[in-house]
């Protein structure tokens, strides 16, 4: 009646069922864990910046941090700082302009929506 097959089955079954009873809780604490990360840098340099320009030698430090956040935490207040650094850049004089258009990229990967495209500085005289 109960044969070796069948015995397989039910201990591959028991083995599926304990990774996913183990599985899905870290993977979800993990998430929780690394929106907090992304969270605590964006709310670091939003302070940060708030109100003054970015530098030129900071600049390097802030595209390496947003490189390393994979994504935006769904919550107004991030999105927040995110305009905070974005604006900071932008109205920089110490910052190119190809540099401005590296930072608005790795915004629009970060699914953060109205911000202006940079372009060039007209000459006010």
């Amino acid at each position: 009646m109960f044969t070796i097959g069948m015995w397989l089955l039910g201990s591959l079954a028991i083995v599926v069922m304990g990774a996913v009873v183990v599985g899905l809780p870290y993977f979800f604490i993990r998430m929780i864990i690394k929106q907090m990360e992304y969270g605590k840098t964006l709310k670091v340099w939003g302070l940060k910046l708030k109100k003054r320009h970015t530098t030129q030698a900071e600049f390097e430090g802030l595209m390496q941090d947003m490189r390393d956040v994979k994504w935006a935490p769904n919550y107004p207040e991030y999105w927040g700082y995110c305009k905070n650094i974005f604006y900071a850049t932008l109205h920089s004089h110490e910052i190119m302009l190809e540099q401005k258009r590296q930072l608005y990229a790795e915004f629009e990967r970060l699914k953060v929506h109205g911000l202006p495209y940079p372009r060039e500085r007209k000459e006010v005289r």
